[in-house]
């Protein structure tokens, strides 16, 4: 039994003696492998920190752009404070009610929110003294529409009536508007 055994890996010697050649031959290209496996996962984790980096600025360009979208807006609306302003102030010297009433509508549309952080800037005395100014035209403009509607309807005069009328209700239309 033993001696079968032995002749068994006798014969086998031979295909033994083959593998480990092909053994002995695959060494240096599995160190091959081995160094570029380990620059392969070098790469990688290089990679990965670039995504990341990448990422981080990416956040941070939205993060400007969203400022830059807020700057404009507020410049904006600074810009339509003072057309508003300009403009009522041409309508009343010009008696345009109608277009007086349409900038003081306008500028009641304007976002609050807006209005104040920028009251809280460099040109808050201005964006004050505005606001003051279209909140003044907004009262006298009122008063206006009120006194040619008594007028009108004290002479019967139903054409100015009725015109005083639309005007009234578009100077009625921004009384229930908060107007800062």
């Amino acid at each position: 039994a033993v001696e079968k055994e032995l002749d068994a890996l006798l014969e086998q010697q031979n295909t033994i003696e083959s593998k480990m050649v092909t053994l002995h031959r695959m060494g240096p290209s599995l160190q091959l492998i081995e160094g570029d496996a380990k620059q392969l996962a070098g790469m990688i984790t290089f990679t990965c920190s670039l995504a990341e980096n990448v990422s981080s600025k990416v956040r941070q360009l939205d993060l400007a752009k969203n400022r830059l979208y807020q700057a404009i807006q507020r410049a904006d609306d600074i810009l339509d404070l003072k057309f508003c302003m300009d403009g009522v102030q041409t309508a009343l010297r010009n008696e345009d009610y109608e277009q007086a009433a349409a900038h003081i509508h306008r500028y009641l549309c304007l976002d609050k929110s807006v209005i104040e952080l920028s009251r809280q800037g460099k040109e808050g005395s201005m964006i004050d003294a505005n606001l003051k100014l279209l909140q003044e035209a907004e009262q006298r403009l009122k008063a206006i529409v009120a006194e040619k509607f008594a007028i009108a309807t004290k002479e019967g005069d139903l054409p100015q009536v009725g015109g005083t009328w639309g005007l009234n209700g578009k100077a009625m239309m921004f009384t229930n508007k908060d107007t800062t």
